[in-house]
């Protein structure tokens, strides 16, 4: 019995192991900036016309592959989802940072939380996954 305790597991993740196709992350080309960082703490989506420009993530499609499927993650926990859209080669999207949310309904304060990191994740044509990361100093310069 104790026999059969070790080698049915290890038999499991060796087919498994055998079957499985391999899993690889591509590296998305793209780039990250921040716009309107000077002045966040005093920016306010309450206002119908904001005194201050709004604090934005904008992010380029530098490859030459459409992408599908784009979610970008600020901080490691904020996300934004823009899953129903197809962003073509060359094209840039910005997204206000107060629409990033966590997954419990958060929303990111742009004037109280800096932004330390970006992450970008989005579907190729050849149907996998691929990431871009990028991280910030204070001046909201990549690293």
């Amino acid at each position: 019995m104790l026999i059969a305790m070790f080698i049915v597991p290890v038999a499991t993740v060796l087919t498994l192991w055998f079957y499985l196709p391999p899993v690889s992350m591509h590296t998305l080309d793209a780039t990250v900036t921040l716009a309107g960082m000077e002045r966040a703490e005093e920016f306010d989506r309450r206002e119908a016309i904001p005194a201050v420009p709004e604090p934005k993530v904008v992010v380029k499609n530098i490859g030459q592959d459409e992408w599908t499927q784009l979610i970008v993650e600020v901080n490691k926990r904020y996300k934004v989802y823009r899953t129903d859209e197809v962003v073509p080669a060359g094209e840039t999207i910005e997204f206000g940072l107060d629409y990033f949310m966590t997954r419990e309904g958060l929303f990111f304060p742009p004037g109280r939380i800096d932004v330390k990191h970006v992450r970008v994740y989005a579907r190729l044509p050849s149907r996998s996954r691929a990431t871009y990361e990028a991280d910030f100093d204070a001046e909201f310069n990549v690293k």
